[in-house]
């Protein structure tokens, strides 16, 4: 699996909202090498338990359960927004978050 990070303009058709929650991890933005019969699916978005499938420009193709999901190649994070610099674990307690 290959971390990557892309600019939120290059999928101009998510939501603010979904960016913010895919750059704090509610939310998994991803690609995927295997093949599939929908040509017209780029992206793929997991999150509460749903999976958006996603067009180049992040335009909402169609919605299936999470459990659908095909294997995961490439994660995707937006460079260009604010994201947690690290959620680490303290003795059993958590640290808040901080954002870059």
């Amino acid at each position: 699996m290959e971390l990557k990070r892309i600019q939120s303009t290059d999928l101009p058709d998510i939501d603010a909202s979904v960016k913010e929650r895919v750059n704090d991890g509610r939310w998994t933005l991803f690609r995927t090498h295997q093949d599939h019969d929908d040509r017209e699916v780029e992206y793929y978005i997991k999150g509460n338990a749903s999976l958006y499938r996603l067009d180049r420009s992040g335009k909402v193709v169609s919605i299936g359960e999470a459990a659908e999901a095909p294997r995961i190649d490439e994660v995707l994070h937006f460079a260009d927004l604010p994201s947690p610099k690290s959620v680490s674990e303290n003795r059993g307690t958590r640290r808040a978050l901080t954002f870059s």
